[in-house]
């Protein structure tokens, strides 16, 4: 049995699409329901939800406090059934995608999961974009196995409700709210759960289309978002591990320029915009993680 819940917060045309995908994907032999989670929105969201009500088994909730980890955790609180399979409102299923996940849950190994995106487009991209910016870059062996250096990801994730309770939820401080993207909420949930001794796994047959918005080719967003990457991630963790963090970052930033010099110099597929991604970029994100431990004095 799965809660499908999709958050959602003045989107309205990637939701329908979203909801379209599912409608055309093969449904498990299991019960589930379909849960849009408006987390406030101002356009014509209803009447996306609307349109499919004949079509699927969903539900409508509104959240009024803006904020993901608010819509998420009440999308948690309203769902009837204990496994919890999110998804973002920008992302399509696959025509098997449901049927993974049911056969991840009849498995009965772990206790959260995480899947995998590639991207799709409704603009043309640029030709520096960075590859990991567009598709799940997988870390160890394509296959189902524990979590490792992998992580799990907020727009394709399984977890058990009673479980999420237990660690406190989502983390009201983190994630995105409204159109402004921070991150790590499903990343604490992740370090909470592996700190609690529950099972966390990866699942690369567990696979969306995200769609890859035309804000992020702006150099000047993926220079923030490496900034706030650094902060948000390093919130939670603990000081010991948080200071190794720091280190290691240190040293990557102090190399970088000359690394990736190197690497613009000698690859025709490396631009002005990577190297400057890659180093300023580095810098921002060690940035971050001092911030952070400030933050804690």
């Amino acid at each position: 049995m799965i809660s499908v819940i999709i958050c959602t917060h003045n989107r309205a045309q990637v939701l329908d699409n979203c909801l379209q995908s599912i409608l055309e994907s093969e449904k498990p032999s299991c019960l589930y329901e379909i849960l849009v989670i408006n987390n406030n929105s101002t356009d014509n969201t209803f009447d996306i939800v609307e349109k499919f009500k004949d079509k699927i088994n969903i539900t409508y909730f509104i959240e009024k406090s803006i904020g993901l980890s608010h819509a998420r955790n009440s999308g948690a609180e309203n769902a009837k059934y204990n496994w919890l399979f999110y998804i973002d409102d920008d992302v399509k299923l696959l025509k098997n995608t449901l049927l993974e996940v049911h056969k991840a849950i009849l498995s009965k190994t772990y206790d959260m999961v995480g899947g995998i995106f590639s991207p799709y487009y409704l603009s043309k991209k640029p030709k520096w974009f960075p590859y990991d910016q567009s598709h799940y870059v997988i870390v160890g062996e394509k296959k189902v196995r524990n979590i490792s250096l992998d992580y799990v990801i907020g727009c394709v994730m399984l977890i058990k409700k009673d479980l999420l309770f237990e660690v406190g939820g989502f983390n009201t401080k983190l994630g995105m709210v409204g159109t402004k993207s921070r991150y790590a909420e499903e990343s604490q949930v992740e370090y909470l759960f592996k700190k609690s001794g529950f099972n966390v796994g990866f699942n690369p047959f567990i696979e969306v289309q995200h769609l890859c918005p035309s804000y992020k080719f702006s150099l000047m967003w993926q220079l923030q978002s490496r900034f706030y990457k650094g902060l948000d991630t390093s919130s939670f963790i603990d000081n010991q591990s948080l200071t190794i963090k720091l280190f290691k970052n240190g040293i990557k930033a102090f190399l970088a320029p000359f690394y990736y010099l190197f690497k613009w110099a000698t690859s025709r597929n490396y631009y002005l915009e990577n190297y400057l991604i890659d180093t300023i970029g580095q810098f921002l994100y060690t940035l971050g993680i001092l911030i952070s431990i400030f933050n804690r004095k």
